[in-house]
């Protein structure tokens, strides 16, 4: 799988906190940080990850959370391993963060089923308690658990 798209939702919190997680787990500072008239927003991109993260405008007594997405191309690691990096980063930090992704040609076009990361999915290989991939019910569609190996 050289090239995912991704897309998610981390939990509201301090502009700050969410800012400091997706730096380190970018491994840079060179996060280009918004204030905007209705929240703020965070941006990267590199020849390897192109990452977009922005306060969603929801209705009255919807809890406020931030919106994730982005494409990762020949990345030096598993890309699926980089992206549960930031669900366990989001988790250090107390705050819950969902991805989806999707393995993509390089038109980005879906090339494969899309899955999605949780925290319990993360916590649960982190203890190698759910190593294999198999689909999991929620809601109306269909979710599969994730796998560290490579296929």
């Amino acid at each position: 799988m050289n090239c995912i798209s991704f897309c998610g939702t981390i939990e509201h919190s301090a502009s700050e906190r969410i800012s400091s997680v997706v730096m380190q787990w970018l491994g840079t500072s060179r996060v280009d940080v918004k204030e905007r008239m209705f929240g703020f927003e965070l941006s990267y991109q590199d020849s390897s990850v192109d990452f977009y993260c922005y306060e969603a405008t929801v209705l009255l007594g919807v809890d406020p959370f931030f919106l994730i997405e982005g494409v990762m191309e020949q990345v030096s690691v598993d890309p699926v391993e980089k992206l549960a990096g930031l669900v366990r980063l989001a988790a250090a930090e107390g705050l819950e963060c969902i991805l989806d992704y999707t393995p993509v040609d390089s038109d980005g076009s879906p090339t494969g089923a899309e899955m999605t990361i949780t925290p319990e999915q993360v916590q649960r290989a982190r203890l190698g308690l759910d190593r294999a991939r198999r689909p999991v019910a929620w809601g109306s569609r269909l979710w599969g658990a994730f796998d560290f190996r490579p296929r």
